[in-house]
């Protein structure tokens, strides 16, 4: 049996370990420039639904990621393709991710969505502004969503609002 002996600068203890790798406040993020599209921040949700998951256990969940404002597209997906719960008795539930909308009328449009949710009980919404640039964030929101409140699910279909 033969030992090796490790030179005195590698042997630390284990309070030098965590103070080593652990800083006492986190360090900001710095954007590297303009145009990069970041997740480094813990977006929150505005309208939720955590339990649907736990309720329905299903083997398949749909996520369309649709603009606040894109009222009418939601409306088709659920009298449409939207509208199956159960695909060769397997369940699927439907869930439309949002983001804030910007401009004029936006205390109107949230009221709108309140509403909506109360109705359908099928809006997810988190505090990202809903724009083209911001898609990444959303799909990003829609993979945190998911395995917070729906993680037993044994597919996730991100499908967009304009198919059929």
């Amino acid at each position: 049996m033969t030992t090796t002996h490790l030179p005195d600068t590698l042997m630390l203890d284990q309070q030098t370990i965590q103070t080593a790798t652990v800083p006492a406040t986190p360090v900001p993020y710095v954007s590297p420039g303009p145009y990069l599209v970041e997740y480094p921040k813990e977006y929150h949700f505005i309208i939720n639904e955590p339990q649907k998951c736990e309720e329905h256990k299903p083997f398949v969940v749909l996520v369309v990621p649709v603009a606040p404002h894109n009222r009418a597209h939601r409306d088709i997906v659920r009298s449409t393709w939207g509208a199956e719960s159960l695909v060769l008795g397997k369940v699927v539930k439907l869930f439309f991710l949002l983001g804030l909308h910007t401009g004029e009328g936006v205390e109107q449009l949230q009221e709108q969505l309140l509403q909506e949710s109360k109705d359908h009980q099928d809006l997810v919404q988190s505090n990202f502004v809903d724009c083209y640039k911001n898609l990444t964030i959303k799909t990003m929101v829609m993979l945190e969503w998911v395995d917070s409140y729906c993680p037993n699910a044994s597919y996730v279909m991100k499908i967009d609002s304009d198919m059929f």
